[in-house]
This record gives C-alpha cells, sequence and structure tokens, in this order.
C-alpha cells in the first residue's frame, strides 16, 4: 500500500527572502522513509533523518529540523479549509490547508507564510491527470491559494482570505476571479526546475530503483513572483506568490 504524509511551509520577507520546506513520511514496498528539505537563501538541504514535522502549539505551528536549519512558527491569520480532492477506488488524496495565510518566522526573518498538510494514499504516477497549477499569493490584508488539476481528472480549488470562490483563468502569469479581482505574477526568480527525478527523488535511497518511470519524468517549474491584485484598472494589494506548474508524462 502506498502511503504519503507530506507537509509543505513557506515564508517570504518583504524585501522578497524567500523559505520553502517540505517534510515528508513515505511507506510503500517496504520502503519507510521520513525526510526533510528545505530551498532558500541558506541554502538547499535535505535530511533523511527527519524529525516529527511541523507540530500545532499555542495557537500555531511549530517546525524544527536542526540537521537542516530549520526553526520556524506559523500563526494563521485566516480560517484553515480542508477538503477531498482526489478519490477512486485504490485511494485518495487529503489535503488540509492548516495556515492559508500566517504571520511566519522562520530561520529568524518574519514575513507572511502559508502551511499545508497533504495525505495521499493513491500513488502520484497513478493520478489521471496531465498538468498541475498550485500557488499562494499573500498580502497585507488578502491571501489567495489556489489548486488546478487538468487531464483526465479535473479538479480546481481557490480559496480568497480562507473561503472558496470561483476562478475564471488560471496560468502561470496570474488568475482572474469571477468576482473580477485579477492577480499578477512576474515570475521573476525560479526557485526550482526540471524533473523531480532528478531534483527531489534522487536524494531518497531505493525509489529509483522502485519508482515507475512515469514519476521519474514529472516536471516542476515553481517561481517566487511580485505580484499585485487589480480591480480594474485599480492596484487593489502588492505582495509575493510562491506558485509551480507540474507536468506529468503521457501514460
Amino acid at each position: 500500500m502506498f502511503s504519503l504524509v507530506k507537509w509543505y511551509g513557506d515564508c517570504v520577507s518583504e524585501e522578497g527572502e524567500a523559505f520553502v520546506g517540505y517534510w515528508a513520511e513515505l511507506r510503500w514496498r517496504g520502503l519507510h522513509i521520513r525526510y526533510a528539505s528545505r530551498l532558500g537563501a541558506n541554502g538547499d538541504r535535505t535530511t533523511l533523518r527527519a524529525g516529527e514535522g511541523p507540530v500545532q502549539t499555542g495557537g500555531g505551528y511549530q517546525w524544527r529540523e536542526p540537521s537542516i536549519g530549520i526553526e520556524g512558527r506559523w500563526t494563521p491569520i485566516v480560517p484553515a479549509y480542508s477538503a477531498t480532492v482526489y478519490a477512486d477506488q485504490s485511494g485518495g488524496i487529503e489535503w488540509n490547508c492548516v495556515a492559508p495565510a500566517a504571520r511566519a518566522r522562520v530561520d529568524g526573518r518574519e514575513g507572511l507564510g502559508y502551511l499545508e498538510r497533504i495525505e495521499m494514499t493513491v500513488a502520484p504516477w497513478a493520478l489521471p491527470i496531465e498538468t498541475l497549477l498550485w500557488g499562494r499569493y499573500l498580502a497585507h490584508g488578502e491571501s489567495v491559494v489556489w489548486i488546478d488539476w487538468r487531464g483526465k481528472f479535473e479538479r480546481r480549488l481557490v480559496l480568497r482570505n480562507g473561503l472558496a470562490v470561483e476562478a475564471e483563468q488560471i496560468d502561470e502569469a496570474g488568475l482572474r476571479l469571477r468576482s473580477g479581482e485579477t492577480y499578477e505574477f512576474d515570475r521573476g526568480r525560479t526557485l526550482r526546475a526540471g524533473a523531480i527525478g532528478a531534483n527531489v527523488l534522487s536524494k531518497i535511497p531505493g525509489v529509483k530503483q522502485l519508482a515507475p518511470l512515469r514519476l521519474m519524468q514529472i516536471e516542476e517549474q515553481k517561481w517566487l513572483s511580485r505580484g499585485r491584485s487589480l480591480m480594474g484598472q485599480r492596484v487593489a494589494s502588492e505582495g509575493w506568490a510562491i506558485h509551480e506548474v507540474v507536468t506529468w508524462p503521457p501514460r
């Protein structure tokens, strides 16, 4: 049976200094691996001896991983949101967006941040999708989070200030909500790009030998963007977006 529990957390300061962190526990075909990794100004690091991951405490979430220098706290400022984003006879995917927007402090830097927890009991290479667009835009007083799955299975979820809303259009440069708000991103900095087999899975022993080729060939493009929201021609907010496009190879 395939089982993956994954945390993702980030923080971007006013000046655009970004932290991106992952924690995951994988159980599959005799493998039991717990790992954590980080991208950011202090370098990219990975450990295969990760601790417990983020824990809820005192009205927020604390994450300490000394082996790769993570010391972070997220205090949510909008409500959490949970949904089953996919289910079939083999399993499903549960998305728990515990902090669509948070006051965050990571590695001594403060900014706005985001935190989510995903539970998967269906293997990612078995998903009937071709493209995933994911991202979050945070500004003072405004947050937008989106998941857009495309392919044989399609699902779109968009949260604005923690509440579900409808989007008319989503792409790598921004999105437009049905209520009229438009969000534009400059894609100014690439955080990671390439096949996850080379970028992510190469650091996990045993996975390359067991994983199907379709998993190894999944391509990811992740950006840190300066962003803004507009209502008509008026700039309503300015902030930072972390967003990505993930592409699956043909089945």
